[in-house]
Parts: structure tokens; sequence; C-alpha cells
């Protein structure tokens, strides 16, 4: 409790809350310092201070975390988030990088890592990294639609849309998977298949008015 109520703005308290807040927070501190030498504590007073608005000792006790057990797996997202956060993007890359010759096996590792790079424009790299991701999470949908977008963006139409068709297919109901293979179609001038696309999207959200748009724009090339 008192590590959500750290995110609360302290002036919302009154100030017998406020000292209760004050106490709650000591009382807190205290459990988890007396269990530091467990990953987790260390986990918990970082979640803290972040909460708190202490970032610089957010990322200590984040890598103290790690130093007490690489394999803790939260501690090594929530530092990488914490570094891309703070605009820190070339050490957010290596913790990634090292999470990953760390657990090799976890595929939301590269997936960070692969939006990270895309995020910095390092396509090339980054569409390593989300291949990697999408052949060891093969049922997330989110993973094959940011491959395939990652793809359009490198000039690879033909694998975008395999990978877009392959999110579509996971998740048939999601109209943003619909939208991005509509748009992928347009860009390719394929009417008849803009057209198939955008006729799904309708049928799940009518009145969606960016699928009516697309629709009048692949209609006016058929006018022609």
């Amino acid at each position: 409790a008192a590590r959500l109520l750290a995110s609360l703005p302290q002036g919302a308290l009154a100030d017998t809350d406020r000292e209760r807040f004050a106490d709650a927070l000591h009382e807190y501190r205290q459990a988890q310092w007396f269990n530091a030498e467990r990953p987790a504590a260390q986990f918990n007073l970082a979640l803290l201070y972040e909460n708190l608005g202490k970032a610089d000792s957010a990322l200590i006790a984040y890598r103290a975390a790690l130093a007490r057990d690489r394999y803790y797996v939260p501690a090594w997202f929530n530092l990488g988030y914490l570094y891309n956060r703070l605009g820190r993007n070339r050490e957010a890359e290596k913790v990634f990088r090292e999470a990953i010759a760390a657990l090799p096996d976890l595929g939301e590792l590269y997936y960070s890592l692969g939006l990270l790079l895309a995020e910095e424009n390092k396509l090339t790299a980054a569409l390593d990294y989300l291949q990697t991701a999408a052949e060891k999470l093969p049922e997330n949908a989110r993973v094959w639609y940011n491959y395939g977008l990652s793809l359009q963006h490198a000039g690879r139409p033909g694998e975008a849309e395999g990978a877009l068709r392959r999110a579509g297919e996971l998740e048939p109901q999601n109209t943003v998977f619909l939208c991005a293979q509509a748009i992928l179609a347009i860009q390719q001038e394929r009417w008849p298949q803009a057209q198939a696309i955008i006729r799904r999207w309708l049928a799940i959200a009518p009145q969606d008015p960016e699928a009516l748009q697309l629709q009048r724009r692949v209609a006016a090339q058929g006018d022609r």
C-alpha cells in the first residue's frame, strides 16, 4: 500500500494522512532493507523509488536485485524501460543485450530490444531481434504486428504483408491490425485486397471513421 501511495502527490494528502503515509513508508522501507539480500526486496525498493520520482535510486536498486540474481526477469525489464523513459537509450540497449546473454530463450527480451532499436531508427538490427521474437513467441499477435510495421518501414512489403496477416489471424477482431493491412495493400495499389480487408474491418466497427475514409479512397480508385 505504501508503494502505491508513493505515486500520489503529497499535496493531495491531509496533514494527518501525510504523517501516516510517512510512517507507512518508513515501515515499508525497513521491511525491504531487512530482506535486502533477496532480489525481490531490492526490486520492491526500486519500484518505490520510481513512484517517489527518485530515478537514480531506482536504477541502483534494480542493479542490486540483479547482482543478487542475474536471472531475476522483472528487474531486467524494469531497468531497461527506466533507462528508456529517462532518454538514456544507449544504456537501455546495453541492459537488454546483457539480459539476452543471461536469458537467451526469453522471447520478450528480444522483442523489447527490437522495439528500442526501431525507436532509434536502427531498422536492420531491430528486424533481427523482432524476427527472433516472432520465432520465440509465435502466438503473440502484437509481436507479429510490430515486426510487420518494421518490415514495412524497411521497404520490405512482401514480408511485412505476411507478418501483418499472421497478426490478424491471431486476433481477427483487432481493427488496428486490419488498418495496418489495409494501408499496406493501398500503398501497393492492391485495390481488391484493400477493399476486402476494409469490409472485414467495417463488419467489426461499422462507424469507424478511418475505415470509412479508406473505403472511399479505395472506391475512388475503382471508379477510374
